[in-house]
């Protein structure tokens, strides 16, 4: 069973990423449908999640590579759990598991369901494997996966979250992607969500009234399961093109004809970019994006945390790895008797940036981006 919204009821954290695009897409009426694919990414899940729960063999390599990829912590999670997180109260709750979509939310909340989940040392995390070959945001733009971290965290009363996709594609090698979001973070999250749920509201609205919802069209658009109710998509394809009539034969060649056509507008549209960013409004962009990310030196940080806090934090600051997320777990302990858990981390952090244990790096690609991203 697919997740299916109701009037009332707001859309999955799934479906975030299209809604934020396309508010109206949670408005329209809907079609869903089973696909091959999709059947086969939830087995696929169902049998990493346990493989990596008894610590059976894998039966085969791609289970094996995903299973290789996954986090320490995976082993301990638990799968398929839900929750819920409401706009209004600025609150999460855990709604069960292996709910199969069904999450039966207020009006008021998006829900969703985590491939794998733990709380531990005052955070929580998330991770939701993708297995199929649609291109997925990173981490810490990625709305589902945020959002998941965010409902978790209100209902674990946690300050952080943190939250990963494993991509395994069928064809290349499986890679982790990871983000922590602190609390600035996750406000950021609720604040995306409040106007998501507002938006949602304004184009139901203009629905229920027989009037058109402003609709935003795009490559999201063959995603959408709106798509065949949408005024700006049901038919405008064939009526474009003179297809209405047209034979298998005819429809092929005019196949291969779009085709060229795309990637020579491609091609100019990344000319375009390369040489000024286009700006798509509502502060969004097309261009090139720079990025950066911090990595921390294991062992700079291990001396630093021992020297200010002792041995034993210094033993959980690079347990596993050597992280904003480790730092923090190490220091919480001190928070409640010498101070904010923020200016601890900062110190911390300061110290190690001092001693040259945190390096940038910074890569540059051509994408859509939000200003100040």
């Amino acid at each position: 069973m697919r997740a299916q919204h109701t009037e009332a009821s707001l859309p999955t954290a799934s479906a975030l990423e299209l809604v934020l695009k396309c508010a109206a897409s949670a408005a329209l009426p809907a079609v869903y449908t089973a696909y091959e694919a999709a059947d086969e990414g939830t087995d696929l899940h169902a049998t990493t999640q346990r493989v990596a729960r008894t610590g059976e063999a894998p039966s085969d390599e791609r289970t094996a590579a995903i299973v290789e990829k996954l986090p320490a912590w995976a082993a301990e999670a638990g799968t398929e759990a839900a929750f819920a997180y409401d706009v209004r109260a600025d609150t999460g709750r855990y709604l069960g598991a292996n709910l199969h979509h069904v999450y039966n939310q207020t009006p008021q909340e998006f829900a969703g369901a985590a491939d794998w989940s733990r709380h531990s040392d005052g955070l929580v995390r998330v991770l939701d494997l993708k297995t199929g070959r649609t291109e997925t945001p990173r981490a810490r733009r990625n709305w589902q996966v945020r959002t998941l971290g965010l409902a978790f965290a209100r209902a674990a009363n946690a300050d952080g979250a943190e939250v990963s996709i494993l991509h395994a594609p069928p064809e290349g090698t499986p890679w982790l992607d990871v983000a922590v979001l602190d609390a600035f973070a996750l406000e950021e999250v609720a604040d995306g969500l409040r106007t998501a749920a507002s938006r949602i509201r304004a184009e139901r609205d203009a629905v229920r009234k027989g009037e058109t919802p402003r609709l935003t069209v795009g490559e999201h658009c063959r995603h959408c399961k709106a798509r065949f109710s949408c005024p700006a998509w049901a038919g405008a394809t064939d009526r474009a093109l003179g297809l209405k009539d047209a034979t298998p034969a005819q429809r092929y060649e005019a196949l291969k004809q779009l085709e060229a056509v795309v990637r020579d507008v491609k091609r100019r549209v990344y000319e375009d970019a390369r040489a000024e960013r286009i700006d798509l409004g509502g502060g969004r962009y097309f261009g090139v994006h720079a990025t950066t990310e911090r990595e921390l030196a294991g062992a700079v940080v291990y001396d630093v945390v021992r020297e200010l806090h002792g041995e034993e934090a210094a033993r959980i600051a690079t347990s596993f790895d050597a992280s904003f997320a480790a730092i923090e777990r190490a220091v919480r302990p001190y928070a409640v008797k010498r101070g904010d858990l923020s200016a601890l981390k900062e110190r911390v952090t300061a110290a190690v940036t001092a001693r040259g244990g945190l390096k940038t790096r910074e890569t540059r690609e051509i994408g859509e981006y939000e200003e100040g991203t």
